[in-house]
């Protein structure tokens, strides 16, 4: 079973160490990889590297820093091996429709609790003829195994007849599924969010959310999963999705309503374009209709300090729409959920929202519903983590009565930021676990 053990462990987080001289090379040449193109101890780069021959996915410059880097090493290359026949492992159609209908079931039926994590025992049966679960022990030569962290789904069994394919078909599933079903913890496991909702309904009116930083990739690579969301929804719900990497057109193909509509309670609406946008498009002013008085703003791994994008002037657009109002008074700015892949991107989150007058509910905490599926990262080979791993809300400074946001959000929030700021290293790392 020590596939399963694996994915339903907790990940640990900065396992890669370099050496000072590694450390050196990289801080001069941010570009460097270490362990993945160059050496994963000094980060010295050359032709014909030495590489893990158990994994095959970590990189040395010699025989001696692959021994002296068994001690970080041995943690993860398990996990690494089980990631090889994870990414040679095909997804088929089907294997994801099964997943997705048995969550279906299990919703409708009310037996499904998000907070609770996936319901393993139900999607680890094994059909009939498949094969039995066979895992060669991927043990590190003569280096005791440490066990990762203890499992953060003991409440969710796994079958005793489970086979390894179904496993990896299920992890791989779960990375395009976790995105509906987050939506479906934060809604049965925030209050606030909830009583937002029902405002609406009982005055007859549909709730609407919007994924911002979206993609057809991820968010919206099977429209038809955040079908998931009906069993938790009392009331209409509209789904915005925003983002330059929204396909339009193929997100709207995947169902025939060419109106929007998944199902009797869901609507769906697509917006291929930054939200800082100026152009006086029909889109653009579509898009702002569709946020005036959103419920809540939702953004997976948005990446707000990667320097890869530039999310400034969009989150002020996107909170100047979410702000239309008629009457002097507007609407204060809705919450907003972040969901990020480890607990450095959400404190760096949470100090750039910060800056913006966002301010965290409280501290970033694991997602139950973070898909099973382990990633390495690209940056730091011998660090691994998942999607949607950790969740934070933020509630702007403007909805919050005055006596708080003058706690939270004036001197004494400032002082917090400088003092983060001089924190040099920190970021650094931060930056390379984004990438």
């Amino acid at each position: 079973m020590e596939a399963a053990q694996i994915l339903l462990s907790e990940v640990p987080e900065s396992i890669h160490i370099l050496t000072k001289e590694g450390e050196s090379r990289v801080q001069k040449n941010e570009g460097l990889c270490p362990g993945i193109d160059c050496c994963a101890a000094c980060a010295l780069q050359i032709d014909d590297p030495v590489v893990c021959p158990i994994c095959k996915r970590v990189e040395y410059c010699s025989q001696k820093h692959l021994k002296s880097d068994l001690e970080s090493h041995s943690l993860v290359c398990p996990v690494l091996c089980l990631i090889n026949k994870l990414e040679a492992h095909e997804v088929k159609q089907v294997d994801l429709l099964r997943f997705y209908k048995l969550i279906r079931q299990s919703t409708k039926a009310k037996t499904f609790i998000p907070m609770d994590g996936w319901p393993l025992d139900r999607l680890t049966a094994s059909s009939e003829g498949e094969e039995g679960l066979k895992v060669e022990s991927t043990a590190h030569p003569k280096k005791k195994q440490k066990v990762l962290k203890k499992s953060t789904s003991e409440g969710s069994p796994l079958s005793s007849t489970i086979t390894l394919p179904r496993l990896l078909s299920l992890a791989r599933c779960s990375s395009f599924l976790t995105y509906p079903l987050t939506l479906c913890y934060f809604l049965t496991a925030v209050p606030n969010l909830a009583a937002r909702l029902q405002r609406k309904w009982q005055a007859n009116q549909r709730a609407t959310v919007a994924v911002i930083g979206a993609s057809s990739d991820a968010e919206l690579f099977w429209p038809k999963a955040w079908r998931l969301l009906d069993g938790f929804l009392e009331g209409p719900l509209q789904l915005v999705f925003i983002g330059p990497e929204v396909d339009v057109d193929k997100a709207t193909a995947s169902f025939d309503d060419s109106d929007g509509r998944l199902s009797e309670s869901i609507h769906l609406s697509f917006f291929c374009e930054e939200a800082s946008s100026s152009s006086p498009s029909s889109s653009t002013s579509k898009l702002q209709t569709a946020l005036k008085n959103v419920d809540c703003l939702l953004a997976f791994n948005p990446g707000f300090t990667c320097p890869d994008y530039d999310w400034s002037s969009g989150m002020e657009a996107i909170q100047r729409a979410c702000c239309q109002s008629e009457s002097k008074t507007p609407p204060p700015p809705p919450p907003l959920f972040v969901s990020t892949n480890t607990t450095m991107e959400s404190l760096l989150d949470s100090e750039w929202l910060g800056e913006r007058g966002w301010i965290a509910a409280g501290a970033a905490h694991a997602n139950p519903m973070a898909p099973l599926r382990l990633l390495q990262s690209g940056t730091l080979a011998n660090d691994i983590y998942r999607k949607n791993a950790y969740v934070s809300c933020y509630v702007h400074r403007d909805s919050l009565p005055k006596n708080r946001a003058e706690g939270k959000g004036g001197k004494g929030a400032r002082k917090q930021e400088g003092d983060t700021k001089k924190d040099g290293d920190r970021k650094k790392a931060g930056k390379r676990v984004r990438k």
